[in-house]
């Protein structure tokens, strides 16, 4: 259940003024309005929303949008919860989609790299997978592979399967 606090409202004020605003007379507040899930919240919409934001190319003119249930921040609390840690932000699972419930996660940093439109994918073994995680998995340098597959034009499965040489250093 979020904690919420409804503060007594005025129904003839259109405009609240200042004074009413400290007092209080015309709003409903959540209690999360200086925390860090209402800032990821609000950022999320400015992308989306303003087609003057600095993120406008990755986002509006993309057309990816916020669910009109998460225009309320209370609904995205309540579909999202906190994240985990200070170390997690919002991540899409497919990045051409929307905010909404089914199409988002909390992930780190790290995570999230490997969510890009830029990441190569790469299957083998019958698993895709990015190419990064592929290396450290098989103890490859990352740069050998990619070297590989684009500038020697390199299957998969032979950049992956050959071993790397030992240059002497005499």
């Amino acid at each position: 259940m979020i904690p919420f606090r409804v503060k007594k409202l005025t129904k003839t004020a259109k405009e609240p003024t200042r004074e009413k605003r400290k007092r209080g007379e015309w709003s409903i507040t959540h209690g999360y309005t200086k925390t860090k899930i209402y800032e990821i919240w609000k950022r999320m919409r400015q992308r989306c929303n303003n087609p003057n934001s600095s993120n406008a190319d990755t986002h509006y003119n993309r057309g990816i949008k916020v669910c009109e249930r998460w225009n309320a921040f209370e609904n995205f609390l309540s579909d999202m919860g906190e994240p985990p840690t200070n170390g997690h932000s919002i991540d899409r699972i497919n990045n051409d989609g929307n905010y909404e419930p089914n199409n988002c996660r909390w992930a780190t940093r790290s995570e999230q790299a490997y969510n890009r439109r830029s990441t190569r994918l790469i299957k083998f073994k019958g698993e895709t997978k990015p190419l990064k995680k592929w290396c450290i998995e098989l103890g490859f340098n990352f740069r050998t592979i990619q070297n590989r597959l684009n500038q020697y034009g390199w299957s998969v499965e032979k950049a992956f399967t050959t071993p790397v040489r030992k240059i002497n250093k005499s």
